[in-house]
């Protein structure tokens, strides 16, 4: 007698068979397929996390160097300089990685699906924006904030 669909008598390896047979029994049900879709958000989820630490970080950092000069040569420095600022490279290796993430969401789901939580950024941003950086909070901010969640769930669920 073989193990099905391993090709080896079971009693040679009859731990190996059970375990696959378990695996097997386990992937094919609706509690795993929920569980590993689920786990693909991990990957927009990302995608959120790095985007926002990146947009932060630039701001903090472009805070603190002040206003560039207004010609092009000084313009062209100052961009230069802070370019090797380790702050500012880590946002840009964060804004590259957050495109990586994207790409591995992009073979998990329909870009009209995920997409839409991406907004969530705004959402994020505004929060920390007040919190971090003392930037004000208006109604229509607010407002859009609410509509941008609104329109999130009502597509997460079509």
């Amino acid at each position: 007698m073989e193990c099905p669909g391993l090709g080896w008598p079971f009693w040679m390896r009859r731990d190996s068979c059970l375990a696959v047979l378990i695996q097997q029994e386990v992937e094919g049900s609706e509690t795993m397929i929920a569980l590993r879709h689920m786990s693909d958000h991990v990957y927009i989820g990302l995608t959120i996390i790095l985007t926002v630490y990146s947009q932060l970080i630039l701001r903090w950092q472009i805070g603190l160097a002040g206003p560039p000069p207004v010609d092009l040569l000084g313009k062209a420095h100052f961009v230069l300089v802070r370019l090797f600022n380790p702050w500012i490279l880590s946002a840009v290796v964060a804004t590259f990685f957050s495109g990586v993430s994207w790409m591995l969401a992009m073979t998990k789901f329909e870009v009209s699906y995920a997409y839409p939580f991406v907004s969530l950024n705004y959402v994020i941003i505004l929060g920390a924006s007040v919190l971090l950086f003392q930037e004000a909070v208006t109604l229509p901010k607010v407002v859009g904030n609410g509509l941008i969640i609104i329109g999130i769930i009502l597509l997460a669920r079509g």
